[in-house]
Order: C-alpha cells, then structure tokens, then sequence
C-alpha cells in the first residue's frame, strides 16, 4: 500500500487509517523476504498520518516512511514478522522526517529469520516512542542512526540477539521509565551501543535491566552500556539492575565487573572517564544519609560509607 504524492510538490495530507491489517504470508506459511524493498505500507510525501490499530506482517519492511513524512502519529501498531518492523529514512536530501510518534505499539519478530530489525530510525528527528513493546528482534531492537532529540519512555524491549538499541551518530536521547530483559540462552546483547555521538547528551533515567529466566553459561553477560569513540555526556539515573548485569562502558569484550569504565585506549588524557559532580561532607561517621558504598568529596577528603558508617581519607596536594 503507497500513502502520499509522487515528490515533494505533490503531496497528500492528513491521511487518517484505522482497522487496517495489511499481511503477505505465502500459501506454505514462509515468510517471503526478498533482496528488494517491499513494503507493507509506504508513506512519502505524506505529513500528518494517523493509524489507528494497523497490522503489518511479513514483508521486507513493514511500515517504510520516507521523505517529507512528518507530524504523523501511529497508535496501537502491531507490525509482526517482517524483515524491517519500520523504517525511517531521508532518500532524497529534504531532511524532512520529523515529529513521529509511536503510542501503544508493539514491534515483534521482526528480523529474528533474517537479521533484521525491529524499529530501524534513519534520519529522524523529534521521534517518540510511547508505551508498548519491542520483542524478539533479529539483530536489534530499536537502532537510530543519522538524527537528534528521540524520546522513548515506557517501552518493554525483550531478547533481541545482539542489541536492544544501538545509537550512530546521534543528538540527545532520552530512553526513560523502560524495562529491558533477555530470555533465550543463545541471546547475549548489548542493552545499549553507541557510536559517533560526540559532543552530545543520553539521559537513561528509571530504567530497568534483568538477564530473565534461561540465561547462563561460559560467556555469557549482558553489556548495559557499549561505548565506542566519540561517546560524550551520559546521564544515569535511578538504574535498577541485576548483580550479574555489566555496566560496561568501553571498546568491546567481556568485562567481570558491575562498573567497568575503560577510557580510551594509549590516550593522554582519560581525565573524564568518571565523574562525581557535587561534594558531601557527612556529618560524623554515624551520619545516616546514604547507603554502604556510596563514595563522596569534599576539598579536604574522600568519603566510603562502610558497615561501620563513614569513614574518610584526607586529600594530600601533588607536589611537582
């Protein structure tokens, strides 16, 4: 199905569609991949689209989006095995995908018999991804390459087979309030990898990470974060994850510790690699503020809350 106009002085507004199911399974149940690109649902030249409860199944892509197709929302979406779940992307240079909002949706099973992915946001900006699920991916979940200020809260992203979301060459990210959980046993992903983004911002706030039923073995991890070069500011708060869960940050590989930060490689200055922003000074050892292993500063000393309550060491200056 084609939605929208020809080119970019030709254009269909305000598309409305509700109730669709759009599928493509052959007569022996196969899915029929091919090496082109059809598409379930086309949309180019097509701003301000509404799809009310749409299905998609069983195409290379599911829901393509192109060119000029903005200010367009899509709730209660089910697009189930195909080889791109949806797809975004600038064919012809008019940046002009933008303001796209995902509310209630699930994206399942797409890519997992050809390695493919579930949600692939290519040149996007102002994308929202509200609520619902990513589930089952092939290669990733949820990968957004070329565009800025992506927001997504809500989302329960379960057992792709190499990345929940993977990040290149992105502008300010918040993924917030979102649980992600790997099921299978032959599943060791990366919950987070991002490349390319120098100079700018990935809130990761409330989330949640579990390694779920029937993982285990030699080898196996699960990476929360897998950062590559020009990786810049990252803001994490209120993380809840399992003690056999990595917080990795740093250049590929298996890591044995909660917190790895690896810094970059011969560098002369691997001064960011952690930072403390703000000083406390606890009141006396007995101070009940914090929890054992909280670490704090202040100009004279460093601070380790132990079973015994705090405890410091003092600040010596360097001499030359």
């Amino acid at each position: 199905m084609g939605l929208g106009g020809a080119n970019n002085s030709n254009w269909i507004i305000g598309i409305r569609i509700a109730g669709l199911q759009v599928d493509r399974t052959t007569a022996s149940g196969a899915f029929p991949y091919t090496s082109s690109t059809k598409a379930g649902i086309l949309a180019k030249y097509a701003p301000e689209m509404r799809f009310d409860e749409v299905w998609v199944q069983n195409y290379d892509i599911g829901v393509h989006i192109q060119n000029l197709t903005y200010s367009s929302n899509f709730f209660g979406l089910n697009v189930w095995a195909n080889h791109y779940g949806v797809k975004t992307e600038d064919v012809d240079g008019n940046a002009g995908i933008n303001s796209l909002g995902f509310f209630g949706s699930r994206f399942h099973g797409n890519g997992m018999a050809s390695g493919g992915t579930n949600v692939s946001i290519v040149d996007g900006r102002q994308i929202k991804i509200i609520g619902g699920s990513i589930e089952q991916s092939g290669d990733t979940g949820l990968e957004i390459t070329n565009g800025e200020d992506i927001f997504v809260d809500g989302v329960w992203f379960e057992s792709p087979l190499y990345y929940h979301v993977k990040i290149i060459n992105l502008n300010n990210v918040t993924i917030s309030n979102s649980r992600f959980i790997t099921w299978i046993s032959t599943s060791i992903p990366v919950v987070l990898e991002m490349k390319d983004t120098a100079g700018e911002t990935l809130n990761f706030i409330n989330n949640v990470v579990r390694e779920g039923r029937n993982k285990g073995g030699t080898g196996y991890y699960l990476a929360i974060f897998n950062l590559f070069s020009g990786t810049s500011k990252i803001n994490v708060i209120g993380l809840d994850y399992e003690s056999s869960v990595n917080v990795y940050t740093g250049y590929g590989g298996t890591k044995n510790a909660d917190l790895w930060i690896a810094g970059k490689a011969n560098s002369t200055n691997n001064v960011d690699q952690l930072v403390i922003s703000y000083p406390y000074t606890p009141t006396s050892q007995a101070d009940t503020n914090g929890m054992q292993g909280n670490i704090t500063w202040d100009d004279t000393n460093i601070y380790v809350k132990t079973s015994q309550g705090w405890k410091r060491a003092t600040l010596v200056g360097i001499s030359n």
